[in-house]
């Protein structure tokens, strides 16, 4: 054979895919384990979700609100679902009980979701709105969610590629799917210490003990 070292190199780019595809199936499998809604984790994880839930269903708006913002951050399914998870652990790791209060204030300054200033919350709130199959599919997800899934692995957090790498250094990532964002839980270090601020010491802690006790919860 005239190239052995070519075929050795393709040899080992075929090897590398097949290694890198194995451990991102694995990854996935252990972020979400399975559909038994009987496990304690499911149970557990409805319950807490319960209350938002049942605004959902009275609250049509609520409802289109959150589908929006699911559809304008995430690509896929997996990922939208771990952005609505981590919305409603987000909201309970800090107290917030009220889904519109979980979704945030709507402007950047102190917003959450940027979708609700650059445009794409407003568009892609009409286009829903126009399609039922669409709202459908949402609603699935949503109830998937409210039913207890764990896509973001107890996460808290979503961000995108470049912001998440950053955020390695306070926070604990905690899942990604191709294509959408990182989703983490701010538990790991402080930006503000002295202040207190939004990543402050006592919005830490808040999310260690959530984490913590809702973990400990789910193995039992």
């Amino acid at each position: 054979m005239r190239h052995p070292r070519l075929v050795l190199f393709l040899i080992g780019l075929v090897l590398a895919a097949g290694a890198l595809a194995a451990h991102f199936k694995l990854h996935t499998a252990s972020v979400y384990r399975g559909t038994d809604t009987t496990s304690g984790e499911q149970k557990n994880l409805a319950a807490a979700n319960s209350g938002f839930a049942d605004q959902l269903k009275r609250d049509k708006n609520s409802e289109l609100d959150v589908m929006t913002i699911m559809k304008s951050e995430e690509e896929t399914p997996e990922g939208r679902k771990a952005l609505l998870e981590t919305m409603y652990n987000r909201a309970n790791a800090h107290g917030v009980t009220d889904i519109q209060k979980a979704l945030g204030n709507r402007d950047k300054a102190t917003g959450y979701y940027e979708p609700f200033w650059n445009g794409s919350f407003d568009r892609n709130r009409k286009e829903i709105a126009d399609n039922p199959a669409m709202q459908a599919q949402l609603r699935k997800e949503i109830e998937e969610v409210n039913a207890g899934s764990n896509f973001s692995y107890f996460g808290t957090h979503n961000a995108s590629a470049g912001k998440a790498e950053v955020a390695k250094a306070t926070q604990t990532v905690t899942a990604h799917y191709p294509g959408d964002d990182y989703f983490s839980r701010k538990d790991m270090a402080e930006h503000d210490t002295a202040h207190g601020g939004p990543n402050g010491v006592a919005y830490t802690r808040q999310e260690q003990e959530w984490a913590k006790s809702t973990q400990a919860t789910s193995d039992r």
